[in-house]
Parts: structure tokens; C-alpha cells; sequence
């Protein structure tokens, strides 16, 4: 829940270049996004080994940058870009559910939720 984050929002701007007449008003929302991506066990015990959901601290910060000195203990790279993934529950073989959030840049006064 991004109920906590309400109070960024105050001072946010909109970027959106268009002239926008509608108007809407919600109470209570709960918004639920599902992919099904068919595979086979070994991609989804492969999945679940790469999100390390059957380890102590589950999930991470993953990017599509290569390591080009993996041999190294540590990797320094920019936090723009990277996905934040909470592993919320799993079996092994058969599924993985999670929340990602994508860290990008964004303009001055643009919150992203």
C-alpha cells in the first residue's frame, strides 16, 4: 500500500502536456495487475532461484546492467533504472508472486508512486 506516501503528492507537478477536462473521483480503490507467463517448471524454479525467494533476505535491486568486473566484491552502478522486487510469496516449482518497482528519473516535482 502507497497509503503512507499520500503527503508527497502536495507539492507534485504534472508533466502532461495535453488539456485535461475530466474529472474523477474515487473512494476505496484496490487495483490488482496479474501477468500469466506460461512456462514450465524449470523456468519457474529458475525464476524463483534468481529473485531468491527461498533465501533469508528474499528479493533485491535488479538492473540490466552487465558487470563488466564480476570477479569483484562489489558493483557500483546508478540507481536510476534499477527494479526493487519484494518476493510476497512462492512454491518453488509452481509460482511466484511479487511487487516490483521500477526506480527511473523523473522531472522536478514528478513523484512516482
Amino acid at each position: 500500500s502507497n497509503e503512507d506516501r499520500v503527503s508527497e503528492l502536495s507539492n507534485a507537478v504534472s508533466n502532461i502536456k495535453d488539456e485535461l477536462d475530466e474529472n474523477l473521483t474515487l473512494d476505496n480503490v484496490h487495483l490488482m495487475i496479474g501477468e500469466w507467463i506460461p512456462m514450465g517448471a524449470n523456468q519457474i524454479v529458475a525464476l524463483n532461484d534468481k529473485l531468491g525467494s527461498s533465501e533469508r533476505v528474499q528479493g533485491g535491486f535488479f538492473t540490466s546492467i552487465v558487470d563488466t568486473e564480476p570477479d569483484h566484491s562489489e558493483f557500483i552502478g546508478e540507481s536510476e533504472g534499477l527494479t526493487e522486487v519484494d518476493v510476497l510469496d512462492f512454491d518453488e516449482a509452481v509460482f511466484v508472486n511479487f511487487e516490483a518497482e521500477v526506480h527511473y528519473p523523473e522531472e522536478d516535482g514528478i513523484v512516482q508512486v
